[in-house]
Parts: structure tokens; sequence; C-alpha cells
């Protein structure tokens, strides 16, 4: 999926949504670099790049730990 809507137990956005944007690009370039990237195309038949939900959660996970926390429901 592209894109990423994070919602708090309330039903209230917890963060505005992500989009197509370069938030996990250096994320990304990593996973390419370390080859995980062909592992995930192998699994998910899909590869990373700006947008996808595993780099947004990894980018959240890092960045606004508080927005995890905080997350009731993520749409993808």
């Amino acid at each position: 999926m592209d894109g990423e809507w994070v919602i708090d137990d309330e039903g209230k956005p917890a963060r505005d949504a992500f989009w197509y944007d370069e938030h996990a690009s250096d994320s990304i370039g990593e996973r390419q670099e370390s080859d995980i990237n062909n592992r995930l195309y192998d699994v998910c038949v899909r590869g990373q790049f700006l947008g996808t939900s595993l780099a947004l959660l990894q980018w959240l996970r890092e960045h606004e730990t508080e927005t995890i926390m905080a997350a009731d429901i993520v749409f993808l």
C-alpha cells in the first residue's frame, strides 16, 4: 500500500497522514544496500519505495515514538 493513516483510540488522527513522501528515504536506501529489498520482494512481490507502509512504520518508530504509542489503528 502507499501511504499511512494513524488513528488513535478515540478515532481521531494521531498525526497528519503520510502519503507518497520522502520521510523514509534513508531507511529505504539502507534496506536496498543490505539486500533486504530483494527478500521483501520474494515475500510481498513488491519492493520498498517512498510511501510504502513498512518504510513509514519504521520511520515513525524511529522519529515519532509518541505517534506509534498513540496508534490504535493504522490504515494502509
